[in-house]
């Protein structure tokens, strides 16, 4: 994985390969050689107390090389963990987003558009003398009740098996998480029912 983030015009945050991003130091901003994607990048805007992606945008110019997974069988999206280092500023960041289950070798060949939907988390590590494993399984504790979830299963509350996964594919991490069932919606069209569930 070598991916940076950088911001869209509409202060949302984009992850990009980072050999298509090229850092202009006088402009201290980034530009990529697709003119399309360069067009609509934007500066960060983190002083806007109204921009919802602030948070997010302290992290501008990030190069994410590291990251874990934690996925589910009977879950429809898995949670992505990225750990990189800002080669301007030197500092050490964490980036928490859910991602849907087919997305993970496109998001490392060509990147990703994020919106709040998916943003889980972000922010600077202060402490890095932990593994990325360890930091992964606290964060996990911290960004698991931001989670709501579309389950169209006929036992919404019930126990999941959350496997953890670091960047070689290998497992080191096993937990059994509960959802509670905090809302109930209809489909205007079909008139199903689905529960909106979280971690407990």
């Amino acid at each position: 994985m070598n991916l940076t983030l950088l911001v869209l015009k509409d202060n949302r945050p984009v992850l990009l390969p980072t050999w298509k991003c090229k850092y202009h130091r006088e402009l201290k901003r980034y530009s990529v050689p697709d003119d399309v994607v360069d067009d609509r990048l934007g500066v960060p805007n983190d002083e806007n107390f109204e921009n919802p992606y602030r948070e997010v945008h302290t992290l501008y110019g990030v190069v994410f090389k590291k990251y874990n997974l934690v996925t589910s069988v009977s879950l429809q999206e898995n949670i992505m963990f990225l750990f990189g280092k800002n080669p301007v500023s030197g500092c050490d960041a964490f980036f928490v987003f859910r991602l849907q289950k087919n997305l993970l070798d496109g998001i490392l060949q060509y990147g990703l558009e994020l919106d709040n939907h998916m943003i889980l988390g972000s922010g600077i590590i202060n402490k890095r003398d932990i593994s990325y494993e360890k930091y992964t399984r606290d964060l996990f504790e911290f960004v698991k009740t931001r989670m709501a979830m579309i389950s169209f299963s006929r036992q919404s509350t019930r126990t999941h098996m959350l496997n953890f996964f670091n960047d070689r594919g290998e497992l080191f991490d096993t937990m059994y998480q509960n959802t509670v069932v905090c809302d109930t919606k209809i489909n205007s069209i079909t008139n199903d029912k689905y529960d909106i569930i979280r971690f407990d």
